[in-house]
């Protein structure tokens, strides 16, 4: 069993886009830098979702700054739009362990203990969240008995027209299956603005059964006071 998780933990409103006033300029939301990353835009008011990629962000939304002002758009014509970002980590299927080894390492915000998986990112897959005699329970249980190193594969390359990790020997395109995973799976309803990666089916070809599972953190701008995630499983040669 293998897994991807996408941490979509920065959120922000995107009203800060319009001009606040005459010869005030627009401001990207608050912490959005040049990383490259996945991006998920939220319209409250139509319930309408859009799922993006950029490999520098700030300059994908200075793109969209910048039509916001041209149109004129106010900050109250966007209030109730807003955006989650972050990254993708895949991991292969977990191999039986040698002795691990207290492994610590800090990457994009995020400490864990590589042995014993703590840390917000590793929490998402403690045996803890499912039950146990699951195919999810063994990975769970596998991964914290494997460093996370070692099963953990090299991230997208988001600049990329597609930005795939190489997962059990087997090429995923990661935009495609977190638009998939919003257009079947998170159960929110609505409308979703993509097309071309929305249309066909995302089919798990890896050989092995697959963990999706979807953080966000909490936005105050669009309703959502607390962070949340959503996993499911997908059989091997299983569709989402």
């Amino acid at each position: 069993m293998c897994c991807i998780i996408f941490d979509l933990a920065s959120t922000g409103g995107l009203d800060t886009l319009a001009s606040p006033g005459a010869g005030l300029p627009g401001a990207l939301p608050q912490g959005m830098g040049t990383q490259g990353g996945l991006y998920v835009i939220v319209n409250v008011p139509t319930n309408n979702r859009y799922i993006g990629k950029a490999g520098n962000l700030a300059d994908r939304f200075d793109g969209r700054m910048l039509t916001v002002n041209e149109f004129g758009l106010s900050t109250n014509n966007l209030r109730g739009i807003g955006a989650f970002w972050g990254v993708a980590y895949a991991f292969n299927t977990p191999q039986p362990p040698s002795p691990p080894l207290p492994v610590f390492k800090v990457e994009a915000g995020i400490t864990y203990n590589a042995q014993t998986n703590d840390g917000r990112l590793a929490n998402l897959l403690l045996p803890g969240q499912f039950a146990p005699g699951t195919p999810q329970y063994a990975f769970a249980s596998a991964l914290q008995m494997n460093t996370m190193e070692t099963c953990r594969v090299a991230d997208p390359i988001y600049s990329l027209k597609d930005p795939t990790v190489y997962i059990d020997s087997t090429t995923v395109d990661v935009e495609q299956l977190l638009i998939r995973f919003f257009k079947m799976a998170i159960g929110s309803g609505g409308t979703l603005t993509n097309k071309q990666k929305s249309l066909n089916a995302f089919v798990n070809s890896t050989g092995n059964s697959m963990i999706v599972a979807v953080s966000w953190g909490a936005c105050q701008a669009l309703g959502f006071p607390t962070s949340g995630f959503t996993i499911i499983t997908i059989a091997n040669g299983g569709a989402l």
